[in-house]
């Protein structure tokens, strides 16, 4: 297997690079201005891609939904929104077992599309090096093809109302890379590799996360605090607006799992999707998802609480994130 993968690596390494230098330059650039209070940034997709969900009516469905929310966030804050889409290599997931058991069953855990399927048989769950060449195939054709859409005039502001679903060293890799939960060691690999490159980062942080650690790895991370270099993204949407509001500093965006598709993943929502519902359609590899409308449904929300932040304190309320 050893054998067997080093070929794969050697391959991948010969392989081209799925963006280019600027493109990370320029959206760290856009990130710092709304770390400056200068812009909002917006960034959702799956929280793991698939090979048997590939498909362009996939993407564009999730790119559409983006593009809404942006437009409605936009109008709300009345400044710039940076969209940037959870795509193109979501394909390994770190996991806090290695093995998942069923029925007297035991086997790896499912580790993204990058390393093993997540049928529960043994032959889906043995890590295939061939998955990361279809990860790497994959993951440059949704590039390419988002780059059409954004370029082609899909995504232009006159075309806004036929955006319509249901509502009216830098890493030539990747633009933006992650740490999470269970990658952000100090002293660990993840944290040494993203700290030798020039590319935006984002932090995954919760409340299990001590604070004078987390002080510790912006300062590894980004040593002269360049703007735009480090995103920290929590897990709390509600209370993160409420503590910005208390202590006078500025929201600078929000994180989304989320999809263009009529997946029935989180509750609540216009079409109040219940507990019962969720079974219907069901489908993510990974974490819930909003569908389409509730992610544009919350981007109303948020906008709402922009535009009485920008209005100033009088017209603030700390009840109006009813999420």
């Amino acid at each position: 297997m050893k054998v067997h993968l080093g070929n794969f690596l050697q391959r991948l390494l010969g392989a081209k690079t799925c963006m280019a230098f600027g493109e990370a330059r320029s959206l760290e650039e856009k990130i710092g201005q709304a770390a400056l209070g200068n812009a909002f940034l917006l960034q959702g997709g799956d929280c793991a891609e698939s090979f048997k969900e590939f498909n362009a009516n996939y993407i564009r469905d999730t790119f559409r939904v983006i593009l809404q929310m942006g437009a409605v966030l936009m109008f709300g804050g009345q400044m710039p929104v940076v969209k940037v889409g959870r795509m193109a290599g979501q394909f390994a997931k770190p996991r806090s077992d290695n093995f998942e058991e069923k029925d007297g069953v035991k086997l790896p855990s499912y580790r993204g599309d990058n390393v093993n399927g997540d049928a529960f048989d043994l032959e889906s769950r043995t890590p295939d090096p061939n998955r990361l060449t279809r990860a790497y195939c994959q993951s440059v054709a949704t590039l390419n093809l988002l780059r059409a859409f954004a370029t082609g005039g899909y995504a232009a502001m006159q075309r806004v109302n036929q955006w319509n679903l249901d509502f009216t060293e830098q890493s030539e890799q990747a633009h933006m890379l992650w740490v999470g939960e269970r990658t952000r060691q100090l002293d660990g690999a993840h944290v040494e590799f993203l700290r030798g490159i020039a590319n935006p980062l984002g932090i995954k942080v919760s409340d299990k996360m001590d604070p004078s650690e987390l002080v510790k790895l912006i300062d590894i991370l980004n040593p002269k605090n360049k703007p735009g270099r480090i995103t920290i993204i929590t897990r709390m949407v509600r209370a993160f607006f409420d503590m910005h509001d208390q202590e006078g500093s500025y929201p600078g965006g929000v994180h989304l799992e989320m999809t263009g598709q009529n997946v029935t993943e989180c509750v609540g929502g216009s079409r109040t999707i219940t507990y019962n519902d969720l079974s219907l359609r069901y489908h993510t590899h990974c974490d819930p998802r909003l569908n389409a409308s509730q992610s544009l449904e919350l981007a109303f929300i948020i906008a709402e609480r922009l535009r009485k932040r920008r209005l100033g304190p009088q017209h603030r309320s700390l009840s109006s994130m009813k999420l």
